[in-house]
């Protein structure tokens, strides 16, 4: 994922969700301020664009855009409302623009605190698994946001349960509370992130967040309003995050459009098939292979589910059907998906990187080469034509044999 400024943008972010710094990201590139000027001096302005981006860069590479609607619903169990889950599957087709993440969301009666619990857990969530992947890069990082983190407290949020919440699990930090309940309010505080990691541990995917945002939805809500937090009822953003680091999905689902229509046709014919496949298994394969799709990628993604999601599994009749029964042929035909059946033939199958002029980088194994004998008729014209030309061959290849390497 390569890096733009803001100002190249052909259309409007809106208002930032908070603070006066934001990034994010449309799926292919990060978006940074073009200028920052947080720090007295242009190194520590420079540092903090890398760390920036690092973070950001998380997101992408431990799935935190790759949130499925239905594996959050599985996930949650009878946590999640099933009426819900019912309107989600009739309504599917009408929200193709909408991520499934502000989907999630709109189950609840305040989307603002619902996005801003999913924003605590998932920052969470990346902070854990970068602390495991890449220990110098959080040890680096860290403590920049932390700092803010601090500053932000001092200038007026000591009161917000949110930022608390926030600087405990996204940061791992404790902030001295200014509550006029202060027992109360570390309680909540303290339960709600004994819970995190306890859910967090065993399985750290993205949905895992969905299920805590369930969890903790209805004690958060009652503390804001008990506490008279007027941003829950006016729908505004209910904390400020350090340097206005926020989740905003709906910038990759513009640039992944196209992709998700073909997913859902995809995932609705092999279901008929008795094949039982997620949504967001199916777009990643294609966002990864730029729009195509072939029958050993269906394959991974019916793999991959069966061991695990035995939950969607009884929700939907079943853990899928022998493959060796599906008619790839035709299955392609409808998808325009390549076929295994069409590389019978092929000698041998190799694919190389490709050039990306957006991101001035390679694509890794973007380009597929089949090598195929190709059968010739039988004929006399080839020998007759050297035959018949002989002086003429034979003055062009001394003429080859001339060149030389400069």
């Amino acid at each position: 994922i390569a890096v733009k400024p803001v100002s190249s943008l052909s259309r409007s972010i809106g208002n930032s969700q908070n603070g006066d710094i934001s990034v994010f990201s449309d799926g292919n590139f990060i978006y940074l301020p073009d200028e920052i000027d947080v720090f007295d001096n242009k190194a520590d302005n420079s540092r903090l664009y890398w760390h920036l981006v690092r973070l950001e860069s998380g997101l992408f590479e431990f799935g935190t855009f790759d949130f499925d609607f239905e594996k959050a619903q599985a996930k949650c169990g009878d946590l999640f409302p099933s009426e819900e889950m019912e309107a989600h599957r009739g309504h599917e087709g009408s929200r193709i623009g909408i991520s499934e993440l502000n989907q999630f969301f709109q189950c609840f009666s305040k989307k603002n605190l619902a996005a801003a619990l999913f924003t605590i857990y998932e920052h969470g969530r990346i902070r854990l698994l970068l602390s495991q992947n890449y220990p110098g890069l959080v040890k680096r990082s860290l403590p920049i946001f932390q700092n803010e983190t601090r500053r932000l407290y001092r200038r007026g949020q000591r009161r917000n349960i949110l930022l608390t919440l926030y600087s405990r699990i996204a940061h791992g930090m404790t902030l001295e509370e200014r509550f006029e309940d202060k027992v109360c309010a570390q309680a909540l505080v303290d339960r709600i992130s004994a819970l995190f990691e306890k859910k967090i541990m065993p399985d750290n995917s993205v949905e895992t967040c969905a299920s805590l945002v369930f969890m903790t939805y209805d004690d958060v809500l009652k503390r804001l309003v008990q506490h008279g937090s007027g941003g829950v009822e006016t729908g505004q953003p209910l904390m400020n995050t350090p340097f206005g680091r926020f989740i905003r999905s709906e910038f990759v689902v513009d640039t992944h459009r196209p992709y998700e229509a073909i997913a859902v046709s995809v995932r609705e014919k092999l279901r008929k098939k008795g094949v039982q496949v997620y949504k967001s298994d199916i777009r990643k394969k294609l966002i990864q292979n730029r729009g195509a799709l072939s029958s050993q990628d269906i394959q991974d993604v019916i793999v991959k589910m069966e061991p695990k999601n035995k939950a969607f599994a009884e929700i939907r009749g079943g853990l899928g059907a022998d493959l060796t029964c599906m008619d790839w042929f035709e299955f392609s035909n409808d998808f325009k998906i390549d076929s295994q059946q069409e590389n019978e033939d092929a000698l041998t199958i190799a694919k190389y990187p490709e050039w990306d002029c957006r991101i001035n980088d390679y694509l890794d194994e973007h380009v597929r080469v089949a090598d195929r004998a190709v059968a010739g008729c039988e004929g006399t014209f080839y020998s007759d034509t050297l035959r018949r030309h002989q002086g003429l061959v034979t003055k062009m290849r001394h003429a080859f044999e001339m060149l030389k390497p400069e």
